[in-house]
């Protein structure tokens, strides 16, 4: 889960995020971002879970089964949505979440180790990559 980002401007400096229960519903979801004046900005959102079934995702060439699960957030000033793809082991291999209205969404992939070692990234752009056991994370986000 996305708690803070770092280094794309109008970071979201930390957040508190609820676990992903299905069928859940108003659920509390809160962002804090700093401003240019310094004070942090708490943006609070209310959501709510949906399983979006079975998908079968390419991860960099190799095919990985997975349920998906959508949370639907509403607050004050703006909604969203996020999405989670869990593998049947119950980790999530796959998000893409939501950093605030400046920076918009973030695509978060596990890399497999049986993949290749380079990602094909297409229209967007990688931002990072940082090693874990079994494979790298690819952080990208659009160029639009």
């Amino acid at each position: 889960m996305l708690i803070a980002t770092r280094g794309f401007g109008n970071d979201l400096s930390s957040a508190k995020v609820p676990s992903i229960q299905v069928d859940a519903s108003d659920v509390l979801r809160e962002h804090y971002y700093l401003g240019g004046d310094e004070k942090i900005r708490r943006s609070a959102y209310f959501c709510s879970y949906q399983d979006a079934g079975a998908q079968t995702i390419n991860l960099v060439g190799v095919s990985v089964a997975t349920t998906q699960v959508v949370e639907y957030c509403e607050g004050d000033e703006d909604s969203f949505e996020n999405a989670f793809w869990f593998n049947e082991a119950g980790g999530i291999v796959k998000s893409a979440q939501w950093v605030g209205p400046l920076t918009g969404t973030l695509i978060i992939e596990f890399v497999p180790r049986t993949g290749p070692v380079a990602p094909q990234v297409g229209p967007s752009v990688t931002i990072a990559a940082a090693p874990v056991e079994g494979g790298p994370v690819v952080i990208s986000g659009s160029l639009d």
